[in-house]
């Protein structure tokens, strides 16, 4: 058996006992009930002491302080709504211009994306499952598309795709036969090679659902290292890490609008250098903004 609940006195008896510091016990309490104990501890993991065993000894080193955690938890939160906020414009870009450029190469194919000649079978497959079972669950657009034009098996792309997320975009382009359209597409964001921005993308795609989904942003892993490319150099210390995907998508979010890249820059570092996360910051050496 994995454990048994505890309450909140026990929580805060376990925390000290383990030898953190907590300065306001009301104000932890008032804390571990809104943020929960399991949520708050990916964020205290830090200052735990290293342990060369599998599993965690959970004592904390010394100087660890509970409002050392719950700063670097509403840091990674602001974190994550800033980074949000300039993916889902990059997203949007890279939607508009995927359905602009393929569409008018092949305006007599208005559903080109289920066209085999157009892309490859394999995603096909995957479209006609989930046109019905998700996009048209969900999308009252799309579903009344079908109620005006009852013979039409799919709606045109430019609606279509217009609901897709990042995810089966990113599918999409991969899967595309015309390796001269994925290039037109890339020269948008000044990429000379089809490899680097379906990297570029795939990394912003892991960001996007990391922030999406509530997960640890501030220390996250990428399960594939970023190409060296035009967003700048990739050493193996930030080419799997957020350090490397803040270049990229700094990188692609100056391709899309010059001013949007100027305020992200400027709210990571207004970020970082608010007072009230100074100090964890500071202790964990993260510093975003240098990079940009």
């Amino acid at each position: 058996m994995a454990g048994k609940a505890t309450t909140v006195d026990q929580q805060i008896e376990l925390l000290r006992s383990r030898g953190m510091y907590i300065e306001d016990e009301m104000k932890a309490k008032e804390i571990l009930l809104d943020i929960g104990y399991y949520r708050l501890g990916f964020y205290w993991y830090p200052f735990e002491r290293d342990n060369k065993c599998k599993n965690r000894l959970h004592e904390f080193i010394e100087g660890a302080s509970f409002k050392d955690a719950v700063d670097l938890y509403y840091f990674d939160y602001q974190l994550k709504n800033i980074i949000l906020k300039y993916i889902s414009r990059i997203e949007i870009n890279l939607r508009t211009k995927l359905i602009y450029i393929v569409s008018n190469q092949y305006p007599d194919s208005p559903t080109w994306f289920a066209d085999p000649s157009i892309v490859n079978h394999k995603h096909i497959k995957d479209i006609v499952q989930n046109y019905t079972t998700e996009l048209l669950k969900h999308n009252p657009v799309l579903r009344s598309h079908h109620k005006k034009y009852i013979n039409d098996k799919y709606a045109p792309a430019w609606k279509t795709i217009e609901f897709m997320p990042l995810g089966s975009v990113q599918y999409l382009y991969i899967n595309l036969k015309d390796p001269g359209i994925k290039q037109k597409i890339a020269n948008e964001y000044s990429i000379k090679h089809i490899t680097i921005f379906e990297n570029y993308i795939e990394a912003v795609r892991n960001v996007r659902n990391a922030c999406a989904h509530g997960n640890i942003l501030y220390d996250l892993h990428l399960p594939k290292a970023i190409r060296k490319g035009p967003a700048g150099s990739m050493t193996p210390l930030i080419n799997t890490r957020l350090s490397g995907a803040i270049k990229v998508i700094a990188y692609l979010l100056k391709s899309v609008s010059t001013n949007r890249y100027a305020e992200m820059l400027k709210e990571i570092s207004e970020l970082e250098s608010n007072n009230q996360y100074k100090t964890v910051l500071k202790k964990l050496n993260i510093n975003f903004s240098k990079l940009l």
